[in-house]
């Protein structure tokens, strides 16, 4: 009987998860979605509090509005219970040529 509910357990999942569809690999969703703007931490620390598709269209329109920066690192948040629910991004502005030293 045990094994009979493990077994139905990992079809429960394995169902579950191939029925999830993830829409950040979907190119009907790039730039479609809603662009949600960052939370400025500052000395270059954003916070973008979304995931999946809705954060690569608002990462991408960040970047658009702001060529002057270069993006440094990235992490997302999972706050322990193993769902990311957003992004830090670290970001410096660009090197301009004057900036190099001869």
């Amino acid at each position: 009987m045990k094994a009979l509910l493990v077994i139905i357990a990992a079809i429960t999942a394995l169902m579950t998860t191939a029925c999830a569809v993830n829409e950040s690999n979907q190119p009907r969703n790039i730039g479609q979605t809603k662009i949600i703007a960052p939370l400025d931490y500052g000395n270059g620390v954003y916070y973008f509090p979304i995931v999946s598709a809705e954060f690569g269209n608002s990462l991408s329109a960040f970047i658009k509005q702001h060529p002057e920066m270069e993006m440094l690192s990235i992490a997302p948040t999972d706050e322990g219970y193993q769902s990311i629910h957003g992004y830090f991004v670290i970001f410096k502005n660009k090197r301009q040529k004057d900036d190099f030293m001869p």
